[in-house]
């Protein structure tokens, strides 16, 4: 799955020792791209723009360089508001809520402009985010709940105040991709006590063969939403191989791990 693949190899990018991996799925990813003009959950849908800007950062730290038409196709569909859909209204009959502007697909936009240095296209997503809710309180349309969305949060704004959504994302009864989420959201804001309970919990979540459990977490929205919530009608998915739960929990002990000795 051309998602999985970037999204797994974007969110391990501060683990060094997964970094042949990084290039194996970049050189995937990078192979598909002239064939399909961007990336999508699988080759069985279409392209999408929170796929394609995540196979873009992958690509880009392995220094490949992907065709520039894809860039372009990124960049001509931030809406005038500053705001990014899942799917491009012009690769549509007919347009859906899974065609209309979401929170964390904007944020995933944000944070590919600002590694690539294009600030007025990031500073426009970010005005849209802004007006729309502060960080930590933004909903997501394919995520339940908000720990998704502080993660993300995270790397577009390092420096917002996301203090109180963290403690409560931390405190929560959350499975595994969550604790992640929350874990790797915290790192560096909150107090050493707080970030070593986080991590004890998290490891007391390991399975036996080293992953970590993956209970639903990524809901396909129905398509008659057209706004993003914490909870919504629609089908919400584990991963079966753990691969993702694994992906944020393994980057999340990583940061957290090296905070910790870097604080002494």
């Amino acid at each position: 799955m051309e998602w999985v693949t970037a999204h797994v190899a974007l969110v391990t990018e501060p683990v060094a020792e997964l970094a042949e991996m990084r290039r194996k799925a970049a050189q995937y990813l990078l192979g598909l791209a002239p064939l399909d003009a961007g990336w999508g959950y699988n080759r069985r849908v279409g392209r999408d723009l929170d796929s394609t800007t995540q196979a873009l950062m992958v690509c880009e730290d392995q220094e490949l360089e992907a065709p520039g038409f894809i860039h372009d196709w990124v960049r001509d569909n931030q809406q005038p508001d500053g705001s990014f859909p899942t799917y491009a209204t012009s690769d549509a009959s007919m347009a859906t809520g899974w065609h209309a502007s979401h929170p964390e697909v904007t944020q995933m936009a944000a944070w590919y402009f600002r590694r690539r240095g294009d600030e007025a296209s990031y500073r426009k997503c970010l005005q849209w985010l802004n007006d729309a809710a502060r960080p930590g309180e933004r909903p997501s349309y394919w995520w339940p709940g908000y720990g998704y969305s502080l993660w993300l949060d995270r790397h577009i704004e390092p420096d917002a105040p996301l203090a109180a959504r963290a403690v409560e994302e931390l405190s929560g009864p959350h499975g595994a991709p969550q604790l992640g989420f929350a874990l790797g959201s915290a790192v560096g804001i909150l107090d050493r006590d707080l970030i070593e309970g986080a991590m004890v919990r998290l490891l007391a979540q390991q399975l036996a063969d080293g992953s970590w459990p993956c209970g639903p977490c990524l809901r396909v929205t129905a398509r008659t939403v057209n706004h993003a919530a914490p909870s919504a009608p629609g089908t919400v998915a584990a991963d079966p191989y753990r691969v993702f739960s694994t992906a944020h929990c393994v980057a999340a002990i990583t940061a957290a791990h090296l905070w910790l000795l870097n604080e002494g």
